[in-house]
């Protein structure tokens, strides 16, 4: 089977040559590409059920562990070489590593503001040097042309800005841009790599067979995302893999007179650098924030008030990476206006203001609270909320607005309230998930709600790119089967490309475009059988009313001792 997999990459490798920035739509023959993913999809589903039923140290087990190993490698050395397919975020990664290789603050000058400074001039010091740096590598100038929102500045962390300028270091300049893809995808594969060996050590800390692992190792999705596409995402995601691995290791115990003891009341050399490591993650992506609630209810429900230490911790390495960016340029006078003012984190504000992609719940909400598709013919069919209701919130957040001095604009009010309505819910869940009893090993229960609060971030966002997927993906094996279909269904987002180009007329029923009917119809199909099958799962396992009351009784008559 790994075999068969192995011919589909190939194969997807040797396609992904038509999908070269540029060239037209009709010759890149995405639906095949498409068909050949789901096929390594149910693949990869099939091998998921053969390593399940193998028992953990037998030989098969093994066996299996070095077969994942080999398949996992090759799959990513095709695909590694292969053409991006439907990408362009790595230019993005090129150019910031570029900017900060040169000694330039990669959140100073959005690139569209460079890209002016070159062809009008400037006196701005460091916007100069940009220019002329472009006017001497046409293979950079290239790279620039080439980044998506190019008005926006960058909104990646200082840990990922880190690792795109030293693979801008580590290659020449006049390099050709495939070259420049490819060796930026390569250290971005390190990452992914390290993440396999992670999950095996996170199942090995719980006594479960680490060929298990092919859950993340042979993910169709996951290789499409880092292996060809070159996503940063692999940064997190393996230092915050590797955080809940140091947490889950088995507890070192120490003997006084024959009896066993868990060492630990305070926290240890394994603590202190998880807490290093979470905030790394934070650094590379800020999406392992929405871990603080569990993690810090895990330190707690050990160490209590001498938690404040992986806090300290955590907070200092978060503040050092910052710091060790490049100074901002300081221009008054007549040079300030030459350029926009920036802020680090201005990137990260458009993308929290604007965006919106793929989303299913999001939507739902969205467009049953915004006023301008109210009554329109050409609002969603989910969009029922009377007008009256609607203007009703509107006026109640625009007096909130003016109250507090927002200074937001009333066109975005409705938006932003539905992310502040899915931040509120998220983080309502993660506390909940924190604050549920913890059992006498918590190290199962710590991965498994890690990984709840990941997957949630995932179906509440207002933009659900399958990357983003990827946050989850170590520690699915520890999550209920129904999630295991999460990645393949999150591939069904790369059909939108096709709607897009083929059916851009709005010839479909209801008069609806090709992208309409795949945001307001088709992503139903992406989202909805996943939460369904989640949430039936979830409704058998669930304790009967008799038998919930008499756990609880149990857990009363039961105190729980904690030994030093």
């Amino acid at each position: 089977m790994g075999a068969t997999q192995l011919c589909l990459w190939a194969t997807v490798a040797a396609l992904s040559g038509r999908f070269s920035y540029g060239s037209p739509f009709q010759r890149r023959h995405l639906l095949p590409v498409l068909g050949l993913w789901g096929v390594s999809f149910v693949l990869y589903l099939g091998n998921l059920a053969l390593v399940w039923r193998t028992e953990v140290n037998s030989k098969v087990a093994r066996a299996q562990v070095r077969t994942v190993w080999i398949f996992a490698v090759l799959f990513r050395l095709l695909l590694w070489w292969s053409q991006p397919i439907e990408e362009t975020d790595f230019y993005r990664y090129l150019w910031d590593g570029r900017v900060l290789a040169a000694g330039v603050n990669p959140y100073a000058y959005s690139p569209q503001e460079i890209a002016e400074a070159r062809d009008q001039g400037t006196t701005v010091p460091s916007l100069n040097r940009l220019a002329q740096w472009l006017h001497r590598s046409p293979e950079v100038s290239t790279i620039l042309s080439r980044i998506n929102h190019r008005e926006v500045p960058t909104l990646y962390p200082p840990l990922s800005e880190a690792v795109f300028a030293t693979t801008a270091l580590m290659t020449p300049e006049h390099a050709s841009v495939s070259t420049q893809v490819r060796i930026l995808k390569g250290a971005l594969l390190l990452f992914d790599l390290a993440t396999i060996g992670l999950v095996m050590g996170l199942l090995r800390n719980l006594g479960q067979s680490p060929a298990r692992a092919l859950a993340y190792a042979w993910c169709p999705l996951v290789l499409k995302e880092f292996a060809n596409s070159g996503h940063l995402d692999s940064i997190a995601v393996c230092l915050t893999t590797a955080t809940l691995w140091l947490l889950t290791r088995p507890p070192q115990c120490k003997v006084r007179e024959g009896t066993a003891i868990r060492s630990p009341s305070r926290p240890g050399g394994r603590d202190w650098l998880a807490a290093g490591l979470w905030s790394g993650a934070v650094l590379a992506k800020l999406y392992p924030l929405v871990l603080a609630p569990v993690l810090l209810a895990h330190w707690w429900q050990r160490f209590r008030w001498r938690t404040a230490g992986p806090i300290c911790v955590f907070c200092l390495v978060l503040f050092g990476g910052y710091a060790a960016m490049p100074s901002r340029p300081k221009v008054t006078g007549a040079k300030a206006a030459e350029i926009a003012e920036h802020s680090g984190f201005s990137g990260l504000e458009t993308f929290l203001r604007r965006w919106e992609m793929n989303d299913l719940l999001f939507s739902i909400v969205y467009e049953n609270v915004r006023l301008d598709n109210a009554g329109h013919n050409g609002a969603p069919w989910y969009s029922v909320l009377p007008i009256s209701a609607r203007e009703h919130l509107h006026r109640a957040l625009a007096s909130l607005n003016d109250t507090l001095g927002l200074g937001l604009p009333r066109s975005r009010l409705a938006f932003l309230f539905t992310q502040t309505l899915a931040a509120g819910a998220l983080f309502i869940l993660a506390c909940a998930l924190a604050w549920r009893r913890w059992p006498e090993d918590p190290r199962e229960a710590l991965l498994r709600r890690a990984f709840l609060c990941l997957a949630w971030l995932w179906y509440v966002s207002a933009v659900q790119d399958p990357w983003y997927w990827t946050w989850a993906m170590p520690l699915v094996v520890f999550a209920s089967r129904p999630w295991l279909l999460a990645s393949g269904f999150a591939m069904i987002y790369y059909l939108r490309f096709w709607f897009v180009h083929e059916l851009a007329q709005p010839t479909l029923p209801a008069g609806l475009t090709g992208p309409r009917f795949f945001d307001e119809v088709v992503v139903w199909f992406e989202h909805l059988p996943v939460l369904l099958l989640v949430a039936a799962a979830w409704w058998s396992h669930r304790p009967a009313p008799a038998s919930l009351k008499a756990v609880r009784l149990e857990r009363r008559r039961e105190s729980p001792v904690q030994t030093e």
